[in-house]
């Protein structure tokens, strides 16, 4: 069903971002007028997306302060440690929509952990072995990396003693 296309490239700061592709059944001859509307198109999509796209950052930078504010407002009366752990702990996991926020602490090969949020998940045990976490995760916790995992089961990264254990 393709009988001629014009395929206007976005190139942006010397880098192939994306085309806009317009197709016709029929072959036919594209004009100048046509080809460059079909370019102004294209660029006045792509610098609408990049507008959309700096103000989702925007808001998304201003949710992420608006929270901090509403965390130091809370964590700033208090003076007992468990005290700071469970509110930050329990604020986070509310405004993350999170089933389980812990903080740990490593004590020799095990960890303890100190205070747990949850919502709706069952608690972890209070201790447990450092062992638990080997291979490419411990690794990047040796390293001082913040670890992020998407998804567990599909993750290259974990291997499968990892996934059962998690």
């Amino acid at each position: 069903g393709l009988g001629s296309y014009i395929c206007p490239l976005l190139i942006k700061a010397g880098r192939f971002v994306g085309a806009f592709g317009i197709h016709s059944r029929l072959p036919r001859v594209w004009t100048p007028d046509e080809i460059a509307l079909a370019q102004d198109v294209a660029d006045r999509i792509w610098a609408t997306l990049e507008h959309l796209r700096a103000e989702a950052e925007l808001r998304a930078n201003e949710e992420r302060l608006a929270f901090l504010l509403q965390l130091n407002d809370a964590l700033r009366p208090l003076d007992d440690p468990a005290v700071v752990q469970q509110t930050a702990a329990r604020l986070l996991g509310e405004h993350l929509g999170a089933g389980r926020v812990h903080y740990l602490e490593l004590e020799g090969a095990e960890y303890v952990i100190r205070y747990e949020y949850t919502d709706n998940v069952q608690p972890l045990a209070e201790r447990g072995s450092v062992a638990t976490f080997y291979g490419a995760l411990h690794e990047a916790y040796s390293r001082g990396e913040t670890v992020v995992v998407s998804d567990v089961n599909t993750d290259p990264r974990l291997t499968s003693a990892e996934r059962d254990a998690l």
